[in-house]
């Protein structure tokens, strides 16, 4: 309601709106909301979405995923309209049917991307496998598996999936989920003021301990609402479900994070403490490394999923499998609330849902980390585990056997007639895994996906050796992946604003996997992808031809005007390009913000001729003005240091050309140590918390606003500002 200029009401409205612009009145204002005088507080994290409506109440039929309904020939059909080329998630099934004959017994397989095949699919898919496997039990025509699967699916997708999948009648639903499950903290445009407020509360009474727990809970409540909405939605159809605990990769894949601010001097031991037990851990000591590894996690009150991966390594290192693997499930449990880049996996939270299930709801469960440890000997081996994962949860095709026979036992069981087994021996999984053949994959199509996740490795892994593991295994699967492996390396050496259209990227469009392309197709020099390239195709004994090092020198090569190495472009890896920012704060950041102790970034170089680093950069700080020395090293050696404080100020080193290589260099900035200024930075947090501000949770060692790499004559140094 507009207000006329002589009502009263109006001049209060703009006195109350001049004392709100202010700090100080936006913060009491938001405290009394969290009170509740204003509004009633919001719980920090989404709640689960309501139950939908029943399928049989819908006079109108409902799409199924990406099949829409269609009247064919008087006849109810699903039709999928033309996929996209690129990420296509689905299946690539053209029309779906309501199921019309009592055979074939009808399964549909609903689930997120290990349950789609990721890097395997459509050539080989989980439901593909079980279909094969129920067929070659009981006959052809016996059984049929819809494959309903969609990559990134996520919970409240999954029941929304489950309702439509009904229309189809099947006789049993098969649910392969959770991964996607765990609920994060997300950034500060996805949290609104009141779910800000409610974090802060939690973060003053039990610091980022309590928003970890609270993350877990929101995790646990939507998992345990995702699966009574399964269990109703059978009962009304009748028909039995089948949940499938996804296993999750342990050992495999590192699931690093840099650690909060801590009260006090915290944080900064934290990381001292990480340095040593990583020399440790260099070093074969691996009880020092693993005593280390317990003071951080004393330290952060274990909400770090570094520190549990460094004790996870030193254990194994000492041969303690099973705590070493109860460390591993530690570091998946702490990755998930604070969760940069996103790393999917079932928590231990999940897990207990989905195992509850079939008491508390009457469903089958199938749980694959106990099937894996019985049947496929995982048990804290790293060969063993990538036997049967590719990476932190997706299968091998031996994993997808061992998997879908499990599931092949409890389908056998459920249901008589022509489909059932003609003896209970029949049922075991043992006997049933010496029956069944391999599943059939081409030579090529096995190398692509290998090749393709060495690339996931290099690129959100930071565990060394995975991804020169899977390259080594895509060459042993088909020589001709060589031909891929030198056109992702050419595709670097195309011009960056054209990359993605090169002639060489369009080819390795043609022969990935069409839900892989997200693998390999971000703009980005990927200076340690090519340098493994080259060393496994060196190894093989036909190396890397030396023209796509010229093209690189054509197109990205230092020059006089130089280039800047904060472009994304120029990262070392996507780790080091996604790895600056977090829950509650913004997307994007003008300057580049270093939460690890070190930055690294690449330029490619002819070696001929030296050339200058300009770095511009600053210290940040919470109560005293921090000034350090940031070591910059070229290819491993210090080449200088750059002294910084508070203010900005550009500092100019010269690399000598016998420090240089001929092609891609590494740059890496060593920053100095943190300030003992926990008390003041999580005070920080809460009050932004309190106004729903965009607010860092982690500390910030230094910012760049410039790191530029030229050849040529030196300019001289600008006076700090």
């Amino acid at each position: 309601m507009a207000l006329s200029r002589s009502d009263p009401r109006r001049a209060a409205c703009e006195d109350l709106a001049r004392l709100l612009e202010t700090a100080d009145g936006l913060h009491e204002a938001r405290l009394l909301q969290l009170l509740g005088t204003f509004v009633p507080p919001a719980s920090a994290l989404p709640a689960p979405a309501a139950e939908p409506e029943a399928v049989e109440a819908r006079l109108t039929p409902i799409p199924i995923g990406a099949w829409l309904p269609q009247e064919i020939d008087g006849q109810l059909m699903f039709v999928r309209p033309n996929p996209p080329a690129l990420d296509d998630p689905w299946d690539p099934v053209k029309t779906l049917a309501p199921k019309a004959s009592p055979l074939p017994v009808r399964v549909c397989l609903l689930g997120e991307s290990t349950a789609a095949g990721w890097c395997y699919a459509p050539h080989l898919t989980p439901a593909r496998v079980l279909e094969d496997q129920l067929r070659a039990l009981k006959g052809p025509g016996s059984y049929e598996v819809l494959n309903l699967t969609r990559a990134d699916l996520g919970a409240r997708e999954l029941a929304e999936l489950a309702l439509a999948a009904l229309q189809l009648k099947p006789d049993l639903l098969v649910v392969f989920a959770g991964n996607n499950w765990p609920v994060r903290y997300k950034p500060a445009r996805s949290i609104n003021p009141e779910l800000s407020q409610k974090a802060a509360l939690t973060y003053r009474e039990n610091g980022v301990r309590g928003l970890a727990r609270s993350a877990r809970q929101a995790t646990l409540q939507t998992a345990e609402a995702i699966v009574a909405r399964l269990a109703r939605l059978a009962q009304s159809a009748g028909i039995p479900v089948v949940l499938i605990v996804p296993a999750v990769g342990l050992t495999n894949w590192d699931r690093a994070r840099p650690v909060t601010w801590l009260p006090g001097a915290a944080s900064a031991r934290w990381h001292a403490v990480r340095q040593q037990a990583l020399r440790w851990l260099s070093t074969g000591a691996y009880q020092e490394a693993a005593t280390a590894a317990r003071e951080m996690i004393e330290l952060d009150a274990g909400t770090c999923a570094t520190s549990h991966r460094i004790l996870a390594n030193a254990l194994l290192a000492l041969g303690r499998a099973d705590e070493a693997l109860a460390a591993c499930g530690d570091e998946v449990d702490a990755r998930s609330w604070d969760n940069l880049p996103s790393v999917p996996g079932a928590t231990s939270a999940v897990r207990e849902v989905l195992r509850r299930a079939a008491s508390e709801h009457g469903l089958r469960c199938v749980d694959l980390s106990a099937v894996f440890r019985e049947h496929g000997g995982l048990a804290g081996q790293a060969q063993s585990e990538r036997r049967l994962l590719l990476d932190y949860c997706h299968l091998t095709p031996q994993g997808m056997k061992l998997a879908m026979a499990a599931v092949a036992v409890e389908l056998l069981a459920l249901f008589a007639g022509p489909a059932a087994p003609a003896a209970d021996g029949e049922t075991t999984l043992e006997s049933l895994l010496t029956r069944l053949p391999d599943p059939d994959v081409p030579a090529d199509v096995d190398a692509h996906a290998k090749f393709m996740t060495g690339l996931y490795h290099a690129h959100w892994n930071t565990r060394e050796g995975e991804a020169e593991y899977w390259f080594n295994q895509s060459l042993k699967a088909w020589s001709g992946i060589r031909d891929t492996m030198l056109a992702y390396v050419a595709t670097r050496a195309a011009p960056a604003d054209t990359l993605l259209l090169s002639a060489e990227q369009q080819s390795i469009s043609r022969n990935s996997r069409p839900m892989a392309h997200r693998v390999w197709n971000v703009p980005h020099l990927d200076g340690e992808v090519i340098e493994l390239i080259g060393g496994v195709l060196a190894g093989s004994g036909r190396p890397a031809p030396a023209e796509l090092g010229a093209r690189q020198l054509a197109h990205h090569g230092v020059g006089e005007r130089g280039v800047n190495l904060l472009d994304p472009f120029f990262r070392w890896s996507l780790q080091d390009l996604y790895a600056t920012g977090g829950g509650f704060e913004h997307d994007r950041f003008l300057y580049y913000r270093a939460q690890w102790p070190a930055s690294h970034f690449c330029f490619v170089a002819d070696g001929a001729a030296p050339v200058v680093l300009e770095l511009t950069g600053r210290l940040q700080f919470a109560a005293k003005p921090r000034r350090g020395e940031v070591a910059v090293l070229v290819n491993g050696e210090r080449r200088g240091i750059a002294k910084l404080g508070p203010r900005w100020s550009r500092h100019r080193i010269t690399v000598g050309r016998r420090s240089l290589r001929t092609g891609v260099n590494r740059v890496t900035l060593e920053w100095p140590p943190l300030a003992s200024e926990g008390d003041e930075a999580t005070r920080e947090i809460g009050r932004r918390l309190d106004q729903g501000l965009p607010t860092q949770l982690h500390p910030v060692f230094g910012e760049l606003s410039e790191l530029v790499v030229r050849t040529g004559r030196k300019r001289p140094a600008a006076k700090a500002r």
